[in-house]
């Protein structure tokens, strides 16, 4: 906190994980968490990154000291990785293939700051993605402007 670097917590869900495994199997699915784990892995590749599946089909990735501007690029680049594995998913329409919905919240961490927070933050941006069509990125802060997205559904 005394140097002000900035945090940013990175959310992802695979999109329409449900159905994949009610198609495929749990087994094959299994596999699927593999290979996005292994990407994931092999983008965030700086000793203070943190990737972690946090529970079913979702992800977290802390990245600290990296900005929003940043957290957007990352989250673009996370998403063009998994769409090259190009795993075939058609159970989600119209891509075809495994995707993520992703959800970041950047702040710089004050004296209040909680993980609750940073999670909460998050959720509700990957939420917002999935709302809007999955297969993208929204950060937190965009959703204080904007009135149109329904986070309650």
């Amino acid at each position: 906190r005394r140097l002000a670097p900035p945090l940013t917590l990175l959310f992802s869900d695979i999109d329409n994980f449900k159905s994949f495994n009610d198609t495929f199997g749990h087994v094959e699915g299994d596999e699927v968490l593999k290979q996005v784990a292994k990407a994931m892995e092999s983008l965030f590749v700086r000793s203070s990154d943190l990737t972690a599946r946090y529970g079913g089909e979702e992800f977290s990735i802390i990245l600290p000291d990296i900005d929003k501007k940043q957290a957007h690029f990352m989250a673009q680049r996370l998403n063009q990785v998994i769409a090259e594995l190009n795993i075939t998913h058609s159970g989600n329409l119209p891509h075809n293939r495994i995707t993520l919905s992703i959800g970041s919240y950047t702040l710089v961490p004050t004296i209040e700051t909680n993980v609750k927070m940073l999670l909460e933050g998050a959720d509700k941006a990957v939420y917002a993605a999935k709302h809007q069509g999955r297969h993208c990125h929204i950060d937190f802060e965009s959703l204080k402007t904007e009135t149109s997205v329904n986070l309650t559904d």
